[in-house]
C-alpha cells in the first residue's frame, strides 16, 4: 500500500499534468538576451517534465517546472511561462 505521502504526491503530479504538452513563452523584456537557448524555444510546445522543489530554485510563490524541447534541449520554466494544451492553467 502506498504511503500517504506518496498518494498526495502522485495526485498532485496528476492535478499539473506532469508529463503532459504546453507551450513554452519566454517573456521579452527588452532587455539583451542573456539566455539565447530559452529565446531559442519561446513559442515551442514543450513536455513538461517534473516540477521543482522549491529547494531546486530561489522559490518566490510561483512554481518551477522542468520542460524539454523536441530537439532535446532541458530547461525550467516559471508556471506562468507555460501554457497548457486545453489552456487551463495549474
Amino acid at each position: 500500500m502506498k504511503s500517504q505521502a506518496k498518494l498526495q504526491n502522485y495526485y498532485r503530479k496528476e492535478k499539473l499534468g506532469i508529463m503532459k504538452l504546453a507551450k513554452f513563452t519566454y517573456p521579452n523584456y527588452g532587455t539583451p538576451d542573456g539566455y539565447p537557448e530559452y529565446t531559442k524555444h519561446s513559442g515551442e510546445i514543450v513536455e513538461i517534465v517534473r516540477e521543482l522543489a522549491t529547494t531546486e530554485y530561489d522559490f518566490q510563490g510561483e512554481k518551477m517546472f522542468q520542460i524539454k524541447a523536441k530537439d532535446g534541449w532541458v530547461g525550467s520554466a516559471w508556471r506562468s511561462e507555460l501554457i497548457f494544451k486545453k489552456g487551463v492553467n495549474t
